[in-house]
């Protein structure tokens, strides 16, 4: 078996990519199929900013194409094949997918059905649903309002503590122009990074250079990790989402709720109720 050539962001980029393809391995890999594949991919490696990745991690994900139902797992698993390191790592990756996800049968590639069996479970909230929806919204606008689309479910990703999502937006913003939004989410990835890494509260790492937007975003998405910390779910709670990111309580008060709340539906309801104009919605711009 040869040496990776992967680096350790190519092999992130190879997670991501297969985090939000569980609906899209329930159909054949047929041309259709690739080429949406070949689109998130090429999307997600400029995210990363890493384009020039694009056609050996194609190359890598085209290999492990042999593996296609969490029967094939156990086929392949069972034999002696000479894979690459690198074409081991997808597969290892798609593996972890197909048996998460039980997917055994696979359907004659349809992309009408496919957009819809994503936008129903991503409006319910399944993270790997999310993730493609918002993918596909920003790869193929059918509509003047599918990358706001992209931005709204990558944004709810993101106050989850999603970094891949944070990422995105950044990215996205960027190519809309909007450098305040594009530095915001960055500057808010970094400031969860650091918090991650150094162990202490975010406040304590305040200086005189960081954004108090950002930093108040990354208190939100902390307290939010904290709270689903000990939670294994497929899920986000948009309703909480929404809140965390449009409600225009202080930063004190979303704290508080967000540590103590257990219906957001009703929150964000109590907030409409109460409010005299300017309604807090899901289509509501931030």
């Amino acid at each position: 078996m040869s040496k990776s050539s992967l680096t350790t962001v190519q092999k992130i980029i190879l997670k991501e990519f297969y985090a939000c393809m569980p609906c899209a391995m329930a159909y054949k890999w047929s041309e259709d199929n690739r080429q949406l594949a070949y689109a998130i991919l090429s999307l997600l490696t400029q995210i990363y900013h890493e384009p020039e990745a694009l056609a050996y991690c194609w190359q890598v994900i085209e290999t492990a194409a042999c593996v296609q139902t969490a029967e094939d797992v156990s086929i392949a698993g069972s034999m002696k094949r000479n894979y690459s390191e690198d074409a081991q790592t997808a597969i290892d990756l798609k593996s972890d997918m197909l048996l998460t996800y039980k997917i055994n049968i696979l359907k004659a590639f349809d992309y009408d059905l496919l957009r819809e069996d994503v936008k129903d479970l991503a409006a319910r909230g399944v993270i790997h649903a999310c993730k493609l929806w918002a993918y596909m919204n920003w790869t193929g606008p059918e509509r003047p309002d599918d990358r706001q689309v992209a931005l709204r479910y990558w944004e709810m990703l993101a106050v989850h503590g999603d970094e891949a999502a944070m990422r995105a937006l950044a990215f996205a913003y960027h190519a809309l122009e909007n450098a305040e939004q594009a530095q915001l989410w960055d500057n808010t990835r970094r400031l969860c990074e650091s918090n991650q890494t150094l162990l202490q509260p975010l406040m304590m790492l305040r200086d005189a250079r960081e954004d108090k937007r950002a930093l108040e975003l990354a208190e939100i998405v902390m307290c939010i990790r904290s709270r689903t910390a000990t939670k294994e779910t497929v899920f986000i709670d948009q309703y909480m989402a929404q809140y965390a990111l449009y409600s225009k309580d202080t930063i004190a008060t979303k704290l508080q709720k967000l540590a103590a709340e257990s219906n957001f539906y009703l929150v964000l309801f109590n907030e409409r109720m109460s409010a005299q104009k300017n309604v807090i919605g899901f289509n509501q711009a931030m």
